[in-house]
C-alpha cells in the first residue's frame, strides 16, 4: 500500500447522508448470511479527499463501516475524510438475521488536503499544524467536579464530583496527555504508575502492571507502552466525539469503549463524558498544561446604611437563613404588653452543631458610623436545660443572646468578628426582654455585611428553644 503507514488512526467526520431501513428483530429468517462476493459498495469521489460510500448490496440489511483511517460508521450511505493520499482498505459488513458477512475493498487518494486539518476542535486540542511536537493536557485538579460519576441516562454527575486536589497521590494528576496532529497521534506520560477504576484491574495486571494501592478504585505501577496509540474526532448526531485508538486511554481508566462526548473544548480546557466499563457516565476534565484560569475578583460591596427590622408578621426586610437548626414564624407563646405580637420566630437548636447560630447576610456594606445600636425582644424559655457545669470542660447552655458582625469575604470570618453579648437573669426567662446591642465601638469599620444572631452561647452541644421579635437597627 502506498502511503497506508503514512497516519496510524486519522480524524474522520461522519456525514449521514441518507438513513437506511434499520434491521428489525422482527425480520424473517433469510437463510443465512449474505455472502461476501454479494456484498457490494459504490464510491463517489466527486471530492476525492471526502467520498462518498454507498452500500448497493440491497435494502433491509444492517451495514456496518470501517473507513480504514481509525473511524468506523454505519448506515446505507456514509461519507469519510481523507487529508492525506494513500491506500485504505475498506471494509463493509453486513447484518441480518441469518449471521453477518463482510467485503474488502481498497480505496486510492492521490493528493494531500491539508486544509481538511485546519479545523477549530483539531487545533484546540492539538495546538495545530504549527505544533511540532504536539499540546500537553493534565487534569484540572484545583477545579470542583474534574472528576465524577453520575447515571447513564443524564449529563451531569449526579452522584459525585471530586474537590480540588481529591485524588492526590493516586497516579493522576502528574499525568500528561499529548495529542499531535501529526499521525493523529497520541501518548499519556504516566510516571510510572496510573489511576483506575477496581474492574479495571484484570486488563492492567494483563499488561505487565502491579496493584499497588486499592480501595474502590487502584493505583498500577505499570510503564505504558504507547506505540499506536492514536485519537480520533468524528460528529454524531448526539454531539462530538474524542476516541482514543489502539488500546489508548486518558489519565484515568474508567473502561467502556473509550468514546468520550465532548462537553466543552477550547483552546484551555476540555471536558468530556463516557460509559465507563460499569455502565455509568464517567466526566473528566482536563487544561492546558501550564494554563492558569485567571482569577476574578469579586466586586466589593458598596459601603451604605439602610434600615434593618423585622417583626416576623410580614413586615421586614430581613433574609435570615440557619445552617442545621429549625428557624419559622411561630404563635407568640407568651402575649403580653412588652410583646402583643401575633406571630415571633422560633429557633430550635438541635445540639448537633455546637456553633449553631441564625445568620443574615447583605448584599452591602454596613455603615455604623452614624446608626450602630440594635435593638430586639427575645424570650428564653425556663424549660430549657441551663444546669450550670463547672471546671475546664464546662458545656454550658448559656442565658444570653449574642450579635456578631462578621465580613463574608475573610477566610475566617469568625477570628475578626465584633461580638456584643447580652446576657438574661433567672427571674426573666420565660418572660419576653428587650435587649440593646451597642455597636457603637464597630462606628469605624466598613468591612461587615453579615449579622449573626446567636443564642445560648457557642461551642455546646445543648438542644433548647428560643423566641425572637421586632429586631431592629435604630
Amino acid at each position: 500500500m502506498r502511503f497506508f503507514n503514512k497516519i496510524f488512526a486519522i480524524a474522520l467526520s461522519l456525514l449521514y447522508l441518507a438513513a437506511c431501513s434499520p434491521y428489525e428483530e422482527s425480520r424473517p429468517d433469510i437463510g443465512g448470511a449474505v455472502p461476501s462476493d454479494q456484498i457490494t459498495f459504490s464510491v463517489d469521489t466527486s471530492d476525492p479527499n471526502q467520498p462518498i460510500f454507498t452500500n448497493t448490496t440491497g435494502q433491509g440489511f444492517k451495514a456496518l463501516w470501517d473507513l480504514g483511517n481509525g473511524t468506523t460508521a454505519e448506515g446505507d450511505v456514509v461519507q469519510g475524510l481523507y487529508p492525506f493520499s494513500g491506500d485504505y482498505e475498506i471494509t463493509l459488513k453486513i447484518l441480518n438475521k441469518g449471521g453477518e458477512s463482510q467485503a474488502v475493498q481498497m480505496f486510492s487518494v492521490d493528493s494531500d488536503n491539508p486544509a481538511l486539518l485546519d479545523r477549530e476542535d483539531y487545533n484546540f486540542l492539538t495546538g495545530g499544524g504549527d505544533a511540532l511536537n504536539g499540546k500537553n493536557w493534565v487534569f484540572d485538579r484545583s477545579a470542583p467536579g474534574h472528576m465524577g460519576i453520575g447515571p447513564a441516562d443524564s449529563f451531569g454527575p449526579d452522584w459525585w464530583a471530586a474537590g480540588a486536589e481529591d485524588k492526590a497521590g493516586r497516579g493522576c494528576y502528574d499525568d500528561i496527555m499529548n495529542f499531535s496532529i501529526y499521525g493523529f497521534a497520541f501518548d499519556l506520560t504516566n510516571n510510572g504508575d496510573t489511576y483506575a477504576k477496581e474492574y479495571m484491574r484484570a486488563d492492567f495486571e494483563a499488561m505487565g502492571g502491579t496493584v499497588v494501592k486499592d480501595d474502590d478504585d487502584i493505583t498500577v505501577e505499570i510503564n505504558l507502552d504507547t506505540n499506536g496509540w492514536g485519537w480520533v474526532i468524528d460528529d454524531r448526531d448526539d454531539g462530538k466525539y474524542l476516541s482514543f485508538t489502539g488500546g489508548a486511554f486518558p489519565s484515568w481508566h474508567v473502561g467502556g469503549n473509550q468514546e468520550y462526548l465532548v462537553q466543552l473544548l477550547t483552546a484551555d480546557e476540555m471536558h468530556l463524558r463516557t460509559i465507563g466499563g460499569d455502565g455509568n457516565a464517567w466526566y473528566l476534565r482536563f487544561i492546558r498544561e501550564g494554563f492558569e484560569r485567571p482569577e476574578v475578583p469579586t466586586p466589593e460591596k458598596p459601603l451604605e446604611v439602610h434600615d434593618i427590622f423585622d417583626d416576623f408578621e410580614g413586615n421586614g426586610n430581613v433574609l435570615w437563613f440557619v445552617e442545621t437548626e429549625a428557624f419559622e414564624t411561630y404563635d407568640n407563646p407568651r402575649p403580653v404588653p412588652i410583646n402583643e405580637s401575633a406571630k415571633v420566630g422560633m429557633y430550635q437548636r438541635t445540639g448537633e452543631n455546637i456553633y449553631a447560630n441564625v445568620q443574615m447576610e447583605f448584599d452591602y456594606r454596613l455603615d455604623l458610623s452614624s446608626r450602630n445600636v440594635f435593638k430586639v425582644k427575645v424570650l428564653l424559655p425556663d424549660y430549657n436545660d441551663y444546669e450550670v457545669e463547672s471546671g475546664e470542660d464546662a458545656n454550658n447552655l448559656l442565658k444570653q443572646l449574642s450579635l456578631k458582625l462578621q465580613d463574608t469575604t475573610h477566610p475566617a470570618p469568625w477570628e475578626a468578628q465584633y461580638e456584643v453579648i447580652q446576657t438574661v437573669t433567672d427571674e426573666q426567662l420565660g418572660q419576653w426582654v428587650e435587649l440593646t446591642f451597642d455597636f457603637s465601638g464597630a462606628a469605624a469599620h466598613t468591612e461587615f455585611d453579615k449579622i449573626v444572631v446567636q443564642f445560648g452561647g457557642e461551642g455546646h452541644d445543648h438542644a433548647g428553644i428560643f423566641f425572637i421579635d421586632d429586631i431592629e437597627l435604630l
